[in-house]
């Protein structure tokens, strides 16, 4: 095998890799502000699961509360899924939240 063909395999094994998504499935438990939520796990755990693509207003903050009965009334109990593939500073997954199979984040 050539060079240039060892360094085309690595490079496409290395993408997919990267692009690789975990998927968290279960049941919304709480809702933590406009853009968390905790996840009763289907294997009993829970995971904190903070949304991408969105940045919602901290409870303090205006319009704060608002946002958080928002994602409420579209999750809380519900059963969820969420695909990710990074986390955030707290160590927490950031993903895409799907409940009652709807994109959260483009909804919010």
């Amino acid at each position: 095998m050539s060079i240039a063909r060892i360094a085309i395999f690595s490079a496409v094994l290395l993408a997919s890799a990267a692009g690789h998504a975990e998927t968290l499935s279960g049941t919304v438990e709480r809702v933590k502000d406009g853009d968390t939520v905790r996840l009763r796990l289907l294997d009993g755990g829970k995971a904190d699961l903070r949304l991408a693509g969105i940045d919602a207003p901290e409870k303090a903050q205006p319009f704060g509360r608002a946002a958080g009965r928002r994602l409420a009334a579209l999750c809380l109990g519900k059963t969820a899924e969420a695909d990710w593939r990074d986390t955030d500073r707290f160590e927490r997954p950031v993903g895409r939240l799907f409940c009652d199979g709807r994109d959260v984040g483009r909804v919010l």
